[in-house]
């Protein structure tokens, strides 16, 4: 019997090359061919009020008037917008020509205008020449906020102020000494520091001082109230419960009548040589720890108030949110 003849070899078919579009060659560049997809929603359609996520936005600022004298008041003015939520707040603060005086600023609105203001007056004796406007910062009602910076030109250059004065003072005030009364001391009981400072043509207007624990974990800041002469005293008092042991003198800060300020720190050695022993009468050196945190809801409502927290939670960890929040817009009443 005659077999069969063997079945012939399966062939794998040739791989084809990309289809090329030729009509998309005809068409003139910049053009897009058109699909089956959606069109893109109306710019000018209102958007959800639930989508509030850019933050306001700043069209012009400038003072008015744009050059006074040292003790005069001139007017800050702010045009701003927020697409939906509205402004919350505007601030910033106002730098000398060297930087080393600060003045801070929070904006009023107008009515309900898109201006917004504020008078600012620069001190007696400060320094002359170009004040400018160093951040700014905006935020609307939905939380969403930008902070606008001169250094970085997205502040516009209008945001200046021209200042000038018969005795311009330009120098922060200068420490000159600090001690301490007692080296030792326990919780409930008074202790000084003594700081002597001094400024060339303004005079000092606030000094305060600054301690650390051994553990490098607490501080305590002092302020200080001004003696006889130059001499500055820190009343200082403790808690009952702190980190018991050799607490060191951390910084210094001072600020003239001009505004300018300085921090003199444990780099100088007048500050390092200061260390006073704190007995409490309990001892902590340990800081919190988080044990739990739980949101009573997992469900938000624009505009029916805060989920509520329970457990321990540091000032700093109140920005937390809960992972993926629903937020269910509801009609102002």
């Amino acid at each position: 019997m005659t077999p069969p003849p063997a079945a012939a070899p399966k062939r794998t078919p040739a791989p084809q090359p990309p289809r090329v579009d030729t009509q998309a060659q005809q068409r003139p560049s910049g053009t897009v061919q058109e699909t089956s997809h959606p069109q893109p929603a109306d710019p000018k359609e209102p958007k959800d009020p639930n989508s509030d996520t850019t933050p306001p936005q700043l069209f012009s600022i400038e003072f008015q008037p744009a050059t006074i004298h040292d003790g005069e008041e001139t007017m800050l003015v702010i045009t701003a917008k927020d697409d939906l939520s509205g402004i919350r707040g505007i601030s910033g603060t106002l730098t000398s020509p060297t930087g080393k005086a600060l003045q801070g600023f929070a904006q009023q609105r107008e009515g309900e205008t898109d201006r917004y203001t504020s008078r600012i007056t620069i001190p007696k004796d400060a320094e002359e020449g170009v004040w400018k406007i160093s951040f700014l910062n905006l935020s609307d009602l939905a939380t969403n906020m930008v902070t606008l910076s001169y250094a970085q030109g997205t502040i516009p250059p209008s945001a200046v102020l021209k200042v000038t004065s018969s005795a311009s003072d330009a120098s922060p005030p200068t420490l000159r000494s600090v001690s301490i009364a007692r080296r030792a001391m326990h919780s409930g009981e008074q202790n000084t520091l003594f700081i002597e400072a001094d400024d060339d043509k303004s005079g000092v207007r606030l000094v305060s001082a600054v301690f650390v624990s051994p553990a490098k974990q607490a501080r305590l800041g002092f302020g200080c109230k001004q003696g006889s002469g130059a001499q500055w005293e820190c009343s200082i008092n403790v808690p009952d419960c702190l980190d018991c042991g050799e607490w060191q003198l951390e910084q210094i800060q001072m600020q003239d009548k001009a505004n300018n300020y300085t921090t003199v720190r444990s780099d100088n050695p007048m500050v390092a040589a200061v260390r006073v022993n704190i007995a409490g009468n309990s001892c902590d050196s340990t800081p919190p720890v988080i044990q739990n945190l739980v949101l009573d809801k997992s469900v938000v409502v624009i505009g029916a108030g805060e989920p509520t927290v329970t457990g321990f939670m540091p000032p700093l960890l109140a920005l937390m949110r809960p992972e993926k929040p629903v937020l269910i817009p509801v009609a102002p009443s």
